[in-house]
């Protein structure tokens, strides 16, 4: 089944009849491109998985226990500081875009609620990164150069926001082609 925005809508309401004013009291982050949220509410308690994975792109509940580091990424105690504790307000979506937007209500160091929105955009079309939000002083910006649309990423062969891999440079026999002439890939490092 596509991951398309209509299925992220229904998804979304679940999850927010689910999670009503619950609340964040861990956070994990199990690998780079995984985040688990443990949310508790009146009445239990939930586990909210969210993949960056770029074959598995995705957000929903889960029950299996996932292995954490030792050590926590820098990242997850940055979330743990600013979210844990943090009342889900909303979650939003714009229109059938394939994004959800988490807005929790959360305590600042001056004790003061300040509204911190966490933002999942899902994007399946291999490894690309569309978007990197960084929110500061109250303006968000996107880190990422990449397409609006996914319509831009299948006309356009930019290569924006593309990953590279572990094998990237690393292919045995590898070639490529410039000007109609088959090149292999150690000729590049020369040409460039």
């Amino acid at each position: 089944m596509a991951f398309d925005g209509a299925f992220l809508s229904c998804l979304r309401a679940e999850l927010q009849d689910t999670l009503r004013d619950a609340r964040i009291d861990k956070i994990h982050q199990p690998s780079r491109e995984e985040l688990v949220l443990s949310l508790r509410r009146r009445n239990g308690a939930e586990k909210l998985y969210i993949s960056a994975r770029a074959n598995s792109p995705r957000i929903h509940f889960t029950a299996v226990p996932l292995e954490n580091p030792a050590q926590p990424p820098m990242f997850c105690m940055l979330l743990r500081k600013r979210m844990t504790g943090g009342r889900l307000a909303a979650i939003r979506q714009p229109g059938l875009e394939r994004a959800l937007y988490l807005d929790f209500d959360c305590v600042n160091e001056l004790g003061d609620i300040v509204r911190l929105t966490l933002a999942v955009e899902i994007m399946e079309y291999g490894a690309a990164i569309r978007s990197l939000w960084v929110h500061h002083d109250g303006v968000w910006t996107d880190a990422v150069l990449g397409y609006d649309t996914l319509r831009e990423y299948e006309e356009n062969d930019g290569y924006l926001g593309a990953c590279i891999g572990r094998v990237g440079n690393r292919i045995g026999g590898a070639a490529f082609t410039l000007n109609g002439k088959v090149r292999p890939d150690r000729a590049l490092c020369k040409a460039v």
